[in-house]
């Protein structure tokens, strides 16, 4: 597959990117409209997350089984489309939860295809630019989602559901002109990857009771985690997964707390929009101007950042609650720019870390550990936020980012 088809079938991530993202956002929407609460935001979110990691699973061993890559995207768009359509005949919060649980289905049968075409069309890119390439394209889509639905009020929410329909029928169409199946070779090699990684992380999810009794096991890590290099994996490995059980626990109930404080819908919409953008000025200039190993010094600075972040979004419940929009405005544009660099860094350490050892094994355990802590954090969010209030919440997720540098120092 050449260059420019490489280019060509990307920009369907667009669309693909803008209907998760606008999801994300009118689902608590449309739990608080219903009179729902942050805890049936916290369920609606958790839904998701169970249902993601077994479906991943499942969707990748049936593309790596048929390689027909083009023809698992479309089949996750078509499914995204009842998904759609329910939202206009919602009637109670439960629905809504089993709906996006349902998206959380469908949405994943995208994401093997996607991964194998990626890996099949670049030939020895570099590692940080190649990402942020992908992760262009998706911020993209992710602020076309959100400046769509600046104008949306309560009244009006049901017209962003036909901004999302649009979005899905144009990802539909474009999907079926550019994406191409890749060669049968090519897939072969990009499913001993996939497999691998799929089983490890099916067996650190479905032997979590047995992994605090194994004795076997126990003596296992004991002895890899004599030597430095190994080490310093798991301590990666760790540190990040305890910062994104304090980025799910925030963003969980961040749109609640939004809501709660006075703002409109646009405003949230407008808000995560400012974040996107953010985003994607980083994720920029680490395409165009900064080398791979500069990346490893803002690590740190980008979660200390991310944590000033959570702070400042705390404050107006305490002072200057008058400037509570102007503030926010402020946090979650911050927020974008750290988790851009922290995403960044963390990633390019992590496979700078495993590069010819054991990839396979290394990337599953960091996906069943991210996915673990997203369940988990979404839960406790929702708990935590309902019972006693949103500044335990942001606390907490502060304190996972100072634990987490204090565990990332320890490699670095």
């Amino acid at each position: 597959m050449g260059r420019g088809i490489h280019h060509n079938w990307m920009y369907t991530v667009i669309p693909y990117a803008a209907i998760g993202s606008g999801l994300s956002i009118i689902i608590p929407l449309y739990i608080l409209s219903l009179k729902g609460t942050v805890f049936d935001v916290g369920v609606a979110i958790t839904a998701y997350y169970i249902v993601s990691i077994p479906s991943s699973l499942l969707w990748g061993k049936l593309t790596d089984r048929l390689g027909r890559t083009k023809m698992f995207i479309l089949l996750s768009l078509l499914g995204t489309l009842p998904v759609i359509l329910i939202l206009y005949f919602l009637a109670s919060v439960t629905v809504l939860q089993l709906d996006y649980g349902l998206y959380a289905l469908m949405a994943t049968a995208a994401a093997p295809a996607i991964n194998i075409l990626v890996m099949g069309t670049k030939r020895d890119p570099s590692v940080p630019k190649h990402f942020s390439r992908y992760s262009t394209m998706s911020i993209i889509g992710s602020i076309i989602a959100f400046f769509g639905g600046i104008f949306v009020s309560y009244t009006t929410l049901v017209y962003y559901l036909d901004f999302l329909l649009a979005l899905n029928i144009a990802a539909l169409v474009m999907a079926y002109l550019l994406v191409r199946s890749l060669p049968k070779k090519v897939v072969s090699e990009a499913r001993m990857k996939n497999a691998r990684s799929a089983f490890i992380s099916l067996k650190m999810i479905s032997s979590l009771p047995h992994i605090m009794t194994g004795m076997a096991l126990i003596e296992r890590i004991h002895k890899s985690m004599r030597k430095k290099r190994t080490r310093n994996i798991y301590n990666l490995l760790f540190a990040i997964s305890l910062f994104s059980l304090g980025a799910v626990m925030f963003n969980t109930s961040y749109t609640p707390y939004l809501i709660r404080f006075g703002l409109t819908y646009g405003d949230v919409f407008l808000i995560n929009a400012l974040n996107g953008i953010a985003q994607l000025l980083i994720y920029a200039v680490v395409m165009y101007f900064v080398v791979e190993v500069l990346l490893r010094r803002y690590y740190a600075l980008a979660t200390l950042t991310r944590s000033i972040a959570y702070f400042l979004a705390i404050l107006p419940i305490f002072i200057f609650a008058t400037a509570f929009f102007q503030i926010n405005i402020i946090v979650y544009f911050i927020a974008g720019l750290a988790y851009a660099y922290w995403n960044i860094s963390g990633s390019v350490m992590l496979y700078d870390n495993i590069r010819g050892r054991h990839k396979g094994y290394y990337i599953g355990v960091w996906e069943a550990m991210i996915g673990g802590t997203a369940i988990i954090g979404a839960f406790l969010s929702g708990v935590i936020s309902a019972t006693l209030g949103y500044s335990y919440t942001f606390a907490i997720a502060i304190l996972l980012n100072i634990v987490s540098i204090a565990i990332f120092r320890k490699c670095y």
